[in-house]
């Protein structure tokens, strides 16, 4: 009986070590399909996706807060632009999209044009607006991608829109 309930304990053990490492396995497989162009073009149109929504139940910086994909940084960065604009005029704010720098937007989303992984910059191309491309700053923290910057958050003059 002894002989059995020691069997039973080492068999339980072993099981728990391989579903460990089974899930070290996936968790390194997912990290590992998290590229840049993916990430960018996903938070891009998942914007657009927001934009088009209206706007009704969250704010800008509410809804860049949420996002998993993007910096403290940008995070950051992002409510002190909107922040100072509401304080220098409250009536109007920024007065346009920060993340589009422009008005209007592109509204049938975005498509990948060029990605050159050792300056880490992403640029896409509008679906609907041929002549529209961004270009989206991407940062790898841990072994992930993140959105850095885009727009007039976290990008100079010569890497930011280009209409």
């Amino acid at each position: 009986m002894k002989t059995l309930t020691t069997l039973l304990l080492i068999t339980l053990l072993s099981c728990k070590t391989t579903t460990s490492q089974k899930n070290e396995v996936e968790t390194t497989q997912i990290d590992n399909q998290n590229q840049p162009e993916e990430t960018a073009l996903n938070f891009i149109n998942s914007y657009v996706l927001f934009c088009n929504s209206g706007n009704v139940d969250k704010s800008l910086v509410e809804w860049v807060s949420e996002q998993t994909t993007v910096t403290r940084t940008f995070k950051t960065k992002l409510k002190r632009i909107i922040s100072e604009a509401e304080k220098e005029d409250p009536e109007l704010g920024l007065g346009f999209d920060p993340i589009f720098n422009a008005q209007d937007y592109p509204d049938k989303g975005f498509k990948l044009v060029k990605s050159k992984t050792n300056d880490e910059f992403v640029t896409i191309k509008a679906i609907d607006w041929p002549d529209w491309e961004l270009k989206i700053k991407m940062e790898l923290k841990d072994k992930r991608w993140f959105v850095d910057g885009i727009g007039v958050i976290n990008m100079t003059e010569t890497k930011g829109i280009d209409k």
